[in-house]
């Protein structure tokens, strides 16, 4: 069954994620429709992206595995704005990640262009050929400085102004909450104890995930803000929890779960696992149990979330590796007969 243009604009909204401008969001949208009327179906990998998330994807082909994938650090991509999108192709039935860079891949390029959009494909230095993006005739520096372009959208020749450049300023009726967090939901918009509490916890955790690296206290300030949101979203994504950007009950158990053990040596990571966005499910096992089909009782959604990764934990069978998820410790089978990718 050939996938559908929802499934892929949803897709696609989901990973461009919030503080998007948009002009760009609308117009990248509007890329999957006219690709898709030619029978062509793309989806955005990426959006927004926090500082934090991009010293990871720097990181990686320096101090961590991987190849290099770009040369941006911190507050130098147009991702940290809002400003860009990554694409890839999918197959006809929406499963698996194309990435070779094809007669379709430049036709989704140039109806990009078309909109408006820079693509990546054409930088004579370091090609990116997902890139698409906008400047608004802005430069880096003046990115850097505070200032945000004022798009002209060419989906509907409409005019937007300028982003907001402060969080507090786009919300502007702040929710106290008292006491103690013990699982009730805590959402955007909300501030006081609980959520501080929370913030601490992201970012106790291994890996941890900071509502704002590099900022003061690593954005722990007890306001649940959209930094706190995506922190909350890339936690949910990483351990295969939903991915809603509320931290209610699950998001609690999985925290206290993961909470390091006192006079406990912490686990040596050998190497990661890649569990690709074409696996719908994938298994999983409680360490007790043989890892087989009749013994599985809870499975990971790669789909759902373009992918997951994990640290590779230990090794007890061939084949089978022990990652950290949102239930705890877990074993997968990662044969040859999957799709995992082992790093």
């Amino acid at each position: 069954m050939t996938v559908s243009l929802k499934t892929l604009l949803d897709r696609s909204l989901r990973n461009m994620g919030n503080g998007m401008n948009q002009v760009v969001k609308e117009t990248a949208l509007e890329v999957i429709k006219r690709a898709y009327k030619e029978g062509i179906y793309v989806q955005i990998s990426d959006g927004y992206r926090s500082h934090a998330e991009q010293q990871k994807l720097y990181n990686q082909g320096r101090t961590t595995s991987g190849n290099i994938v770009t040369n941006a650090k911190p507050g130098q991509s147009l991702h940290n704005y809002g400003l860009a999108v990554d694409y890839f192709i999918v197959s006809d039935d929406g499963q698996k990640a194309i990435w070779t860079v094809n007669a379709k891949w430049k036709r989704v390029a140039a109806i990009g262009k078309s909109l408006g959009f820079e693509w990546g494909g054409d930088w004579s230095s370091f090609k990116d050929y997902p890139h698409l993006q906008m400047t608004g005739g802005l430069t880096l520096s003046q990115l850097q400085a505070g200032k945000r372009p004022k798009l002209t959208s060419k989906v509907d020749d409409t005019i937007t102004a300028p982003d907001q450049k402060v969080e507090s300023e786009t919300v502007t009726n702040w929710i106290k909450v008292t006491g103690d967090w013990k699982g009730q939901t805590l959402r955007n918009g909300q501030y006081g104890k609980p959520v501080k509490q929370l913030q601490t916890m992201l970012s106790k955790n291994d890996p941890p995930f900071y509502p704002n690296k590099g900022a003061k206290s690593n954005g722990i300030d007890e306001y649940y803000g959209d930094d706190t949101e995506d922190a909350v979203e890339r936690y949910q994504s990483y351990y295969g929890l939903k991915r809603d950007g509320l931290a209610g009950k699950e998001v609690y158990g999985s925290l206290k779960e993961n909470e390091p053990k006192s006079k406990s040596k912490p686990s040596q990571a050998k190497g990661t696992v890649h569990l690709p966005a074409s696996a719908k499910t994938w298994r999983t096992y409680k360490l007790n149990v043989k890892p087989v089909k009749k013994n599985s009782d809870w499975s990971l959604t790669p789909a759902r979330y373009g992918g997951l990764t994990y640290k590779i934990l230990d090794k007890p069978y061939p084949d089978v590796v022990t990652i950290k998820t949102g239930r705890g410790k877990r074993n997968i089978y990662v044969g040859s007969g999957t799709s995992a990718v082992i790093k």
